[in-house]
């Protein structure tokens, strides 16, 4: 882009700028940058002692994230999700994390990384000791909640899930919201190739049952949640026969 030129105005100005003669963009001076940073605040002097730890912190939450979907992916290879598609098993806990962001608005460390994990313990040889070991307490303690037992038959499991949801931390429903939704979108949209009619409407029926312990942890989950429920009860043609009325395959 060529540079102009133009005379300068009398007089001082508001806001000034000096050029960077290395990096060649326009460097705000100190009130600017103080006009667009937020004024935080800690106890260790203001604002400007602040401002690095916010970065800092900011490293710190990616280099975590980064971490557990590394470890994640590590335990998960060669899993395949039991969809048409039998994709990487690896995309169903990233997929999990992210609706937690984009539909959730959730920023907490501890529960994106519990999400990136919660498969963890429950399909691989990973134990509880190991996640605490490598990523805290606090995220050990949500993948415990988010796995089930698979000592117990099946049946015996999904009800403990829904037997159980209500006394979930709130951090730990936010999970369960977000892999609800995962795999009810997949039943749905993916369903496993050899899921009948019947049972893909039986696991969206025990599904609500489930999420209706995790009400009152995320608005726009639950809603999110809802939605895609009433798209697949319409696309499955699940709502209640009327007398004499056979119902569509």
């Amino acid at each position: 882009m060529a540079k102009t030129r133009g005379r300068r105005a009398s007089g001082p100005t508001a806001v000034e700028s000096i050029r960077h003669k290395d990096a060649r963009k326009i460097v705000p001076t100190e009130a600017l940058r103080r006009a667009r940073e937020p004024e935080t605040t800690d106890e260790g002097g203001g604002a400007e002692s602040a401002r690095p730890r916010v970065r800092e912190e900011g490293r710190v939450s990616a280099t975590v994230l980064l971490r557990a979907a590394h470890f994640a992916a590590e335990r998960h290879r060669g899993q395949t999700r039991k969809n048409i598609d039998a994709y990487p098993y690896i995309n169903h806990p990233i997929f999990v994390a992210e609706l937690l962001t984009r539909v959730g608005g959730v920023t907490d460390v501890d529960t994106l990384a519990a999400a990136l994990l919660h498969d963890t313990v429950e399909d691989t040889p990973t134990t509880p000791e190991e996640i605490e070991a490598r990523f805290g307490a606090v995220v050990r303690g949500l993948v415990e909640e988010m796995t089930d037992d698979k000592r117990l038959p099946k049946l015996a499991r999904k009800q403990r899930q829904i037997e159980e949801a209500a006394g979930l931390s709130r951090q730990a429903k936010a999970i369960k919201l977000a892999d609800k939704i995962a795999n009810v979108r997949d039943v749905i949209d993916q369903p496993p190739p050899d899921w009948p009619l019947a049972r893909r409407v039986e696991y969206l029926d025990w599904s609500v049952r489930v999420v209706a312990g995790c009400r009152g942890t995320n608005d726009a989950l639950e809603r999110h949640f809802d939605e895609l429920i009433a798209r697949g009860r319409a696309a499955l043609s699940v709502e209640p026969a009327s007398p004499g009325r056979r119902r569509r395959p």
